[in-house]
Formats: structure tokens, C-alpha cells, sequence
């Protein structure tokens, strides 16, 4: 095995434990490579993404991934896939990362929530939806059906129409009825700086 600056590749070498010539099964075949190579891969695996605390869900998944899919041939082949599929997810895993950075160096700080809600904000969502819940159990039963397969489940009028069996325009008359029943809670709570 050869460590060449960040490279990740697999040479055999006099100096390796010896993992024996017979095994009997995959099963025991990865064993034998996880207890020769495991340390090795973490340490590799670490270097080239920078992430230590990383290296160990990287490593268990690059073997994960040989086993299931099954034995190249030899042992010596086996070892260097192996080590090419700790380089590849080692690669996507850095390519995600930078993709998450680059995305979220994008937001202005305040599109990143970076504080859990208060005490207040919980009990003040709590109150809306308790207040939500009784506007939408003072509906009519239809009305309250149009409202919640729209808004919840995010159905189109159409799905809505069929679903329920009635027209397009009788579920345009329903979800302006409900949605002007909630606009009050809804103002109030756009006025108070609350989610809508």
C-alpha cells in the first residue's frame, strides 16, 4: 500500500500482516481485510478529506460497499478495490461537503437559523396552532376537507375535486371560505413577526 501525497491507492508490500491463503467464505475474506487494512484506510482516508472524525463512517462504508459487491478474484484484488472505493467516497464525501459550504456561504445569515426557538416562540407556535386548530374544527366538514387536502397534503384543485367528488369551482369556494376563516390568526400572527 503506497501513500503518494493524497493519493489513495494499494501496492501489496512484504511488510503486511499476512491474512492467510484459504478462506471460506466472503464473509470471512472481508473480515481478514477489515482487521488488515482498517487502520491503514482510516489513517489514509483522514489525511486526504481532513476530516479525523469522518474517517471511521467512510471506512466502514467503503467495506460495507466491497461486500456487497462481492469478491474481483483474488485477495490482492479484492485489497485494491478496496481501496478504490475508500478513494471514491472519500472524493464524493469531500465534493459534498464543498457543495454544502459553497451553498450555504450563498445565505445571508439571516436564512441560516443558527439558535434553537426560545421558550416564548415554542408556547407562541403552540397557541397559533391550538388557535388554527379550533378555526379549522369550526368549519364545515367539507370546507375543512378542501382546506387541508390543499395546504397539508398539497393537492391540486382538480385532485382535490376528484378526490372529494365535486367540481373545481366548488373547491375554489371552499378554500376561500377556510382560508378567509384563518386570515385573521394569520395576520395577526404575520403582525406579531410569528411563521405564517
Amino acid at each position: 500500500m503506497v501513500a503518494n501525497g493524497s493519493q489513495l491507492t494499494y501496492q501489496p508490500s512484504g511488510d503486511e500482516p499476512s491474512i492467510g491463503s484459504v478462506l471460506n467464505t466472503w464473509r470471512d475474506r472481508v473480515t481478514a481485510l477489515f482487521m488488515a487494512h482498517r487502520a491503514r484506510l482510516e489513517t489514509l482516508v483522514a489525511r486526504r478529506s481532513g476530516q479525523r472524525e469522518h474517517a471511521q463512517d467512510l471506512v466502514q462504508e467503503s467495506f460495507a460497499r466491497l461486500f456487497a459487491a462481492g469478491s474481483s478474484g483474488s485477495l490482492e484484488q479484492d485489497t485494491r478495490m478496496l481501496y478504490a472505493i475508500a478513494r471514491n467516497a472519500t472524493i464524493d464525501s469531500t465534493r459534498s461537503r464543498q457543495r454544502r459550504t459553497a451553498a450555504l456561504s450563498g445565505l445571508a445569515p439571516e436564512q441560516v437559523q443558527t439558535q434553537s426557538p426560545s421558550p416564548a416562540d415554542i408556547a407562541e407556535a403552540r397557541d397559533t396552532l391550538r388557535a388554527l386548530d379550533a378555526i379549522l374544527a369550526s368549519l364545515p366538514a367539507r370546507t375543512r376537507d378542501v382546506v387541508l387536502l390543499r395546504r397539508v397534503n398539497g393537492l391540486s384543485y382538480a385532485e382535490i375535486a376528484q378526490a372529494l367528488g365535486i367540481s373545481v369551482s366548488t373547491v375554489e369556494k371552499h378554500l376561500v371560505r377556510g382560508l378567509h376563516a384563518c386570515a385573521p390568526l394569520m395576520s395577526a400572527n404575520d403582525e406579531s413577526g410569528g411563521a405564517s
